[in-house]
């Protein structure tokens, strides 16, 4: 069968594990190990504690399913999955003690429902390996044979399959219960619609903080101490646990010799790239791709040497080696000549709520009859396509070859005359297309072997000596510097970072090596070479910070232009008061605008977004002058001129279902989220595992 030949040759089949209406929060890490078996805890949520026994039993569980479908499970992909394990116990301590006490469940007649029947769950439904490649329409037997295959060839990948579709269903019934309790009644409708439609209309002065000079501006540090200490217990200014650093990278470049030797290996390859009959596999075999398809050569993308070679090449001609992109290659000729393009535009509709993809084609036909009738495509498009990107343009797609589209979305574009209206159906939704026209174009079509250039094993044991040498002979601060300023080698800072975060300014996502040592680290210590993908790092610890209030240093700099800003509004809101609008405007050297807004408006026009100072000037009542506002960009006065209330309704349905479909759509994430944050999680896994 097709879909399960695909396992072992595409891994990425694997999203169904990762899948489904929770994704955001299913994605993650994997952890191996072994060592001895006394009890360590690597976290606790809501009061449980996580032993890594059990973290090591999980990950192992899912590494060993992903290796038995032919999966690689690199250092990489344990990163992922130690994230995954990890949100599967976040997951078992909040969300599924809710759905376990509420008593939902996933009987088997839903299970298979879910899967083959008439509620497919979105994840399944749009995965490309459960549709017809023909028609890009999703096929429920697709799915009754993959799940019947991997139940009987790979029992450990099929039980998180089915684990991860009953978890996906299981989360939606419970958001959907959530959903139904979300009410809003007509007091609140009503004043959605009074918020959204009862206008003020004001004069203002207003003068921006940074046009008032910093240097009329002073303060002691006394007062900044005591704007410190009474701002220090903020939430927003809560100091987290991290460490900081200062590193020196030392890059892993390939020399010439290095360049030369992939050069040789790639002219070896070339009589047999010519002579072969399948380009997938010698492609896939000798270069660093994943993935095979011819590409369209663009000319001028490379030297000029080159360029001409490939444009004048006969088919089955090989041209190189050349350098592109950090890469050595050699490109095969396998289309050099006239192709087809099509110029269409589409209109892209999506089923919403109850629809399924039948209500949607249906839809697209009634549409079509619309379109010969009206002649208003681009008006259509532009209302209706979910495709905004095009929509924007009528729906205009522009001129496209064969291989750039979906394969249903191609078939019917090509199949199509120039003026015909014809639908087709994809994964992304039902596309009703008009074809523009249609030409052929010379196009040159490249098989590419690439290699990227890399540095060799030799001249990696060269970079790794140089920086071992450093490090061993710079061992504290002030010989770390000092030498580095007289190498010449550039110092970069990695500040404020969090435990178990594996993202480091200047290193990159993937810096787990560089983070794992900051943690056992002391003040100023010196690290040795720390490898990373393309380089070694030699670091020197600079700060720890604990979690709690921050130091004054910490915040200084913050603290500073906050109370600088705090002494400018003192300072203009003492020169502007008054009740003549145009007195106080001479006074600060400002102009008075004109400005329109409603309470729900969080902008004035003409100065910028200032809520508060919105908020402040929809109670004013008609006809009033108010004293001077402070706002986030400057200080204003305000005359409201006219009130203008709303008009009278008999209904706010609209405005009803308007505020509950902004409360459904915050439903997901916020109950979750308060979950969570109710669970009290303490996350120290990064203290055994990066």
């Amino acid at each position: 069968m097709a879909t399960i030949g695909k396992i072992r040759k595409r891994s990425g089949l694997l999203l169904i594990v990762i899948g489904g209406a929770m994704a955001a929060f299913i994605l993650g890490d994997f952890f191996s190990g072994g060592g001895g078996r006394q009890e360590i805890i690597v976290g606790e949520i809501d009061g449980n504690e996580i032993d890594t026994r059990e973290f090591e039993y999980r990950v192992e569980e899912i590494a060993e399913a992903q290796k038995s479908v032919g999966a690689t499970v690199n250092e990489n992909t344990k990163q992922q999955l130690r994230e995954q394990v990890w949100n599967q116990f976040i997951r078992e301590n909040t969300i599924s003690k809710e759905i376990e006490a509420l008593g939902l469940s996933v009987p088997r007649e839903e299970y298979d429902d879910v899967r083959f029947g008439s509620n497919i769950l979105e994840f399944i439904r749009t995965n490309q390996q459960f549709q017809n490649p023909e028609t890009g329409q999703f096929e429920p037997n697709n799915v009754r044979q993959f799940f019947a295959v991997i139940q009987e060839q790979y029992p450990m990948y099929w039980k998180l399959q089915k684990e991860n579709v009953i978890e996906t269903r299981l989360n939606q019934k419970y958001f959907n219960l959530i959903e139904k309790g979300i009410y809003v009644n007509q007091v609140q409708g009503k004043h959605n619609y009074v918020a959204l439609n009862k206008q003020f209309a004001f004069d203002y002065v207003m003068k921006n903080y940074n046009a008032v000079s910093d240097s009329l501006i002073s303060f002691t540090e006394d007062e900044l101490e005591d704007y410190y200490n009474e701002h220090k217990s903020e939430a927003r200014f809560k100091q987290a646990e991290s460490r900081s650093i200062d590193f020196i990278v030392f890059q892993k470049t390939a020399t010439q010799e290095d360049r030369d030797a992939i050069r040789r290996e790639l002219v070896d390859l070339k009589n047999e790239f010519a002579q072969t009959d399948n380009d997938t596999d010698f492609v896939m075999l000798n270069g660093d791709v994943q993935f095979y398809r011819p590409l369209v050569y663009t000319e001028g993308s490379t030297d000029a040497t080159t360029d001409s070679l490939i444009l004048n090449a006969s088919v089955g001609s090989v041209v190189g080696p050349y350098e592109q992109a950090g890469a050595m290659k050699i490109s095969k000729v396998v289309v050099n000549g006239k192709v087809p393009e099509v110029n269409a535009r589409h209109i892209l509709l999506k089923p919403t709520g109850t629809e399924t993809i039948e209500d949607i084609e249906a839809k697209a036909d009634s549409l079509i009859r619309v379109i010969k009738k009206n002649k208003n495509f681009e008006a259509l498009a532009a209302q209706i396509s979910e495709d905004r990107g095009s929509a924007a343009n009528g729906g205009n797609l522009d001129w496209f070859g064969k291989g750039q589209m979906v394969a249903p979305f191609e078939k019917a574009a090509f199949d199509a005359k120039k003026g015909e209206l014809t639908k087709a159906t994809s994964q992304f939704g039902v596309h009703v297309i008009e074809v523009l026209d249609r030409r052929e174009v010379e196009q040159v079509q490249l098989a590419t072997i690439s290699r990227a250039i890399q540095a060799s094993t030799e001249t990696i044991e060269e970079v790794y000596n140089t920086a071992s040498e450093f490090s061993i002979s710079n061992d504290n601060e002030e010989a770390f510097y000092a030498a580095a300023e007289e190498k010449g080698y550039q110092v970069r800072e990695a500040n404020d970072v969090a435990p178990g975060s594996t993202f480091l300014p200047g290193l990159g996502a993937n810096a787990q090596k560089v983070a794992r040592w900051m943690i056992g680290a002391e003040l100023g210590q010196v690290s040795e070479p720390l490898e990373l993908d393309n380089q070694f790092v030699v670091a020197i610890l600079t700060d720890i910070s604990e979690e709690g209030e921050p130091s004054l240093e910490k915040v200084r700099a913050q603290m500073q232009r906050e109370l600088l800003r705090e002494k400018k509004a003192e300072k203009l809101m003492a020169e502007m008061k008054g009740s003549d609008l145009q007195e106080i405007a001479t006074a600060v050297e400002s102009t008075v605008k004109q400005a329109t807004s409603t309470f729900s408006s969080v902008t004035i026009a003409g100065a910028g977004r200032e809520p508060k100072v919105v908020g402040q000037i929809a109670t004013l009542p008609e006809g009033s002058v108010s004293v001077p506002l402070k706002g986030e960009l400057g200080v204003y006065v305000v005359k409201v001129t006219s009130v203008t209330e709303p008009a009278e309704t008999t209904s706010y349905a609209s405005n009803i279902i308007s505020e509950r479909r902004k409360l459904v759509q915050r439903t997901q994430n916020s109950a979750y989220q308060a979950l969570v944050d109710k669970a009290d999680i303490k996350d120290e896994r990064y203290k055994y595992f990066y």
